[in-house]
């Protein structure tokens, strides 16, 4: 848990209490990070902001998983965020045994480029119909992870249709086409999203360092190819390891 000091722009936040929800990213200076809190000592609240970490001060306690407060000495200390690169990965899957089998191949493809790399793959089945498949993947390079992103990105060749570079946060997405002219891992990947976020740290690249890696884009298609079956809807669905 947190206390809110100062530097928020909010003068109705100095003083409230607030439990960590997450790193945001950095902030828009790349000298230190934005952090998401739940305002109110309960956490349980849906007044979620953002705020700089430099306006937060410790109070030496944390919620256990029955909300109740504890010191914060005898928490375990949160996982450290190391670079990480985050791929949504869109299919036309409806059955459960095939997804499995296509998370294999996924993790198989993946772990034979980068090499050193930690991979966790969630399956996320939607309850709109016709039901698809999406697979998020998390991958946290060992080694390199510049060569990794560059490794992902070549496998995606021929099929990326853009880009984005804020300085900080590297994005790229992939979409097919019916005549399977580029394959992105697998063949049931239809449309891909890719994320590189360094978390080692906030600094924030200059003009002249952008874009992080140089991708030749393909023309004249703007959005991931959809199938006859449909593109996945937005909203999260069923989550399976």
């Amino acid at each position: 848990m947190v206390r809110v000091v100062n530097g928020t722009g909010d003068s109705q936040l100095s003083g409230r209490e607030a439990v960590v929800e997450e790193l945001s990213g950095p902030n828009e200076e790349g000298t230190g990070w934005d952090i998401t809190v739940h305002i109110g000592a309960s956490g349980t609240g849906d007044s979620l902001v953002s705020v700089p970490e430099s306006a937060l001060e410790a109070t030496g306690v944390a919620l256990d998983e029955r909300g109740e407060r504890v010191p914060l000495a005898d928490t375990p200390r949160p996982e450290e965020l190391g670079d990480r690169i985050e791929l949504r990965l869109f299919t036309g899957l409806v059955d459960a045994i095939a997804a499995v089998r296509i998370a294999e191949e996924i993790e198989r493809a993946l772990a034979a480029v980068l090499g050193a790399a930690a991979i966790s793959i969630v399956a996320e089945r939607h309850w709109a119909e016709p039901c698809n498949y999406e697979f998020a993947v998390a991958i946290e390079p060992l080694e390199d992870p510049l060569e990794a992103l560059g490794g992902v990105a070549l496998l995606g060749e021929g099929g990326w249709i853009s880009s984005r570079d804020d300085g900080w946060r590297f994005d790229l997405w992939w979409s097919g086409d019916p005549e399977r002219r580029a394959v992105f891992l697998v063949p049931a990947v239809h449309g891909a999203e890719v994320s590189f976020r360094p978390w080692r740290s906030p600094r924030r690249r200059p003009e002249g360092e952008r874009p992080l890696l140089s991708i030749p884009l393909r023309a004249g298609l703007g959005q991931p190819y959809e199938p006859e079956i449909g593109r996945l809807d937005d909203e999260p669905g069923d989550e399976e390891s």
